[in-house]
């Protein structure tokens, strides 16, 4: 309800970025300088900040939120992707909330539901919570780098400035400024090497 009343007030934004072969909606708000490329598709309702790059073959499903300068090429649903959100190849990102300057490597899957159609419950430490949703994708702090072909499992939680690395499976909870290699192998993040996070 908010997107729709938001685009209302906004109304349509900025097209003169759409090329030609793109489709977007009559529901959606694009910023002042966003580029919709050739072959993306975007339904609404969604909200598009200023000078946005949506890269060719994009496509947005509705109830989308997107930040200022992100660049975007994957498939979004029911998601929050704050300013200067990297995503840049195709990925799946759905009822999540990406953070601030995160980036989202191709063939990342933030898989929203489970099998069982049960609410989503995320263990932290000892404690188990229900969140009472049935679908949940992933939350990823800011600065996040989440690694090519990795799957975000229904409920994760990703501190921010973190790594998880190719080719892995996350579920539940990880701390801030830590590396995931896998199950057995979680370390701290060396910050001294910079972040991702800039501006």
């Amino acid at each position: 309800k908010y997107i729709i009343a938001k685009i209302k007030e906004l109304g349509k934004g900025d097209r003169s970025g759409v090329k030609s072969g793109a489709f977007v909606a009559d529901n959606v708000h694009l910023g002042n300088g966003t580029i919709v490329d050739h072959t993306a598709v975007i339904h609404g309702p969604t909200i598009i900040g200023d000078n946005c790059e949506i890269r060719a073959g994009a496509r947005f499903r509705g109830n989308v939120l997107v930040g200022d300068g992100a660049v975007l090429g994957g498939e979004y649903k029911s998601s929050i992707l704050f300013d200067k959100a990297n995503a840049p190849h195709y990925c799946y990102v759905g009822n999540s909330i990406i953070g601030y300057t995160t980036n989202i490597a191709a063939g990342v899957v933030t898989s929203p539901h489970n099998f069982s159609w049960t609410p989503i419950k995320i263990k932290i430490g000892n404690q188990e919570y229900d969140t009472g949703m049935i679908k949940l994708g992933a939350i990823v702090g800011d600065g996040t780098m989440v690694s090519s072909n990795c799957v975000l499992n229904p409920g994760s939680l990703i501190g921010q400035d973190s790594v998880i690395y190719p080719l892995t499976s996350w579920r539940g909870f990880l701390p801030s400024q830590k590396v995931f290699k896998n199950q057995n192998d979680i370390t701290d993040r060396d910050m001294t090497r910079g972040v991702l996070r800039k501006g």
